[in-house]
């Protein structure tokens, strides 16, 4: 079980980019410094842009969550692994990120008590077993962060992604290649989330944080 397979932020970020759900940054010239991409979106482009993104979120989510639920029988799973006390002692990076992905798999296949019990075990433990600075635990959060929006539990997605979107960004400057594109899904919720409470000035600004990280179209 690879925990690159259950990456969701990751999946739905490339289907935002690679759809074209986001402005693209080297196509558009602003010659005021101060201007900023989303001044130049008209209320209704802007409104058109955040149907994009739910679209997108939402339809990546459901061919993610398929394949969380082909590997429901989390028993088996389990019986193959190490005893989360054997993990943490050994250090066991591979079995550490076999427990996150299993977190998702409770998820998805709404277990959620005992995913929010796994999850909250792989965010304390992580530092010990894959150092103070792996990106993993934000990385989970956001995916989970993905999965309450989609469920329509958007006051839990939000408080996962205003959680997450500080411990990725601190993350920009060393490891951009590993959180781009959760920290892309997690600024698409909010803008999302924030410009359907009526929270425009939020949505933009939450769309040039995806300008100024997202791939050149």
């Amino acid at each position: 079980m690879s925990r690159n397979i259950y990456n969701v932020a990751a999946i739905v970020s490339f289907v935002l980019v690679v759809g074209n759900s986001v402005m693209p940054v080297a196509a558009t010239k602003v010659p005021d410094a101060n201007l900023k991409l989303s001044d130049k979106l008209s209320d209704e482009a802007l409104e058109e842009q955040m149907k994009q993104f739910a679209v997108a979120i939402k339809g990546a989510i459901a061919g993610v969550s398929a394949k969380f639920k082909a590997n429901a029988d989390t028993e088996k799973l389990i019986a193959n692994l190490p005893s989360k006390e054997t993990v943490v002692q050994t250090k066991d990076v591979q079995r550490f990120r076999e427990y996150s992905g299993l977190s998702e798999i409770y998820l998805f296949n709404n277990k959620i008590s005992q995913a929010e019990a796994l999850r909250s075990w792989v965010v304390a433990n992580a530092a010990k077993v894959l150092g103070a600075d792996d990106p993993s635990p934000a990385v989970l959060d956001s995916d989970f962060g993905l999965f309450y929006y989609d469920s329509g539990n958007l006051a839990r997605a939000e408080t996962l992604f205003k959680e997450t979107m500080p411990r990725l960004e601190a993350q920009m400057s060393t490891k951009p290649d590993e959180v781009r594109n959760n920290l892309i899904s997690v600024y698409a919720g909010l803008a999302e989330i924030s410009f359907n409470r009526g929270k425009k000035a939020d949505a933009r600004r939450f769309l040039d944080k995806i300008n100024q990280i997202a791939p050149a179209q």
